[in-house]
């Protein structure tokens, strides 16, 4: 009876033991099973982050591009011609934009500043003495006020050439003063000389004095 009953235990602890080695088994393959699943998703997740990062790299390389383009004509001097206030903004924009990342991109930047105070438009590159060329509205105003500037130095100029002309020897003529004779006109008549008689001017023609031997002029 009590073998039988130990047998029946032995069993029983068999089973028992059987059944929590196959939980653990279980267990274990299902704690192999998550780390896996975890594993894949973060190789997932980096081949996303990674393709992101090539779409994104992609993305700065056509624009860049793009922008490079713009602001590539602006080196070149005949585009200068026909360029307006928009064109010159879109320039500066797109040359800001890739200045610290692009050394010609900054060169086409130094280029707007020296093409528009070769106009007459001095720009502060840093942005913090005048507006930026990329106000659009600031810098046509600035552009028409000098090329106004220009056309009425342009006007003043031969009228102030003209004023200020006179013949050689004279001074400019002013408004209400009387016209100065010619240099040759004004020069001062010389005081009474040697063959000069009594201040009149005349010479006469020269004899010989009697007693002493002098030649004085014949006052006729």
């Amino acid at each position: 009876m009590t073998s039988a009953h130990g047998g029946g235990l032995d069993e029983v602890w068999a089973r028992a033991r059987g059944a929590i080695t196959a939980i653990l088994t279980s267990g274990t393959q299902l704690a192999e099973s998550l780390i896996e699943l975890r594993i894949a998703a973060l190789r997932r997740a980096v081949q996303q982050e990674r393709d992101r990062e090539r779409q994104v790299r992609e993305q700065v390389r056509l624009f860049q591009q793009a922008d490079a383009a713009i602001w590539r004509a602006a080196m070149r001097p005949q585009w200068w011609r026909e360029a307006g206030a928009e064109d010159i903004g879109r320039v500066w924009r797109a040359a800001s934009t890739w200045q610290h990342v692009d050394p010609r991109a900054a060169a086409a930047r130094q280029v707007v500043v020296d093409r528009l105070a070769e106009r007459g438009v001095h720009v502060d590159p840093a942005g913090q003495a005048t507006p930026s060329p990329e106000d659009v509205a600031w810098l046509s105003d600035a552009l028409d006020q000098a090329a106004a500037g220009r056309a009425a130095a342009g006007r003043s100029g031969p009228q102030a050439r003209e004023a200020g002309e006179a013949t050689p020897g004279e001074g400019p003529v002013i408004e209400g003063e009387p016209a100065r004779a010619p240099r040759a006109s004004r020069q001062r008549v010389r005081g009474p000389g040697p063959g000069w008689i009594g201040g009149r001017g005349r010479r006469g023609p020269r004899r010989m004095c009697g007693r002493c031997g002098v030649g004085t002029a014949r006052t006729g």
